[in-house]
């Protein structure tokens, strides 16, 4: 009785011991198709954090950049109405 990756089918009573090791060899490749898909995932959730460590640096590096930026501009602005203000 096959249902697909996920199923766990019962045995009967009229089932012998053939029967049940192929279940048993079923749930055992299930089980580690499982182990894998969690490894994989586990692998992907570590990937993101990094990228999200990585992209948070990025964004604390611009702002600076940004705040600076803007406090040279401002005193740029500054000194030309000053400028244009002394002719």
């Amino acid at each position: 009785m096959s249902c697909g990756r996920m199923c766990v089918c019962h045995s009967s009573p009229s089932e012998g011991p053939a029967g049940l090791e192929r279940k048993l060899t079923k749930l055992e490749a299930m089980v580690r198709m499982l182990q894998d898909d969690l490894k994989k995932e586990r692998e992907e959730k570590q990937r993101l954090h990094l990228q999200i460590k990585m992209l948070w640096e990025d964004n604390q590096r611009l702002q600076e950049e940004s705040q600076s930026s803007a406090a040279k501009l401002k005193k740029f602005t500054e000194w030309v109405f000053n400028t244009i203000d002394m002719n």
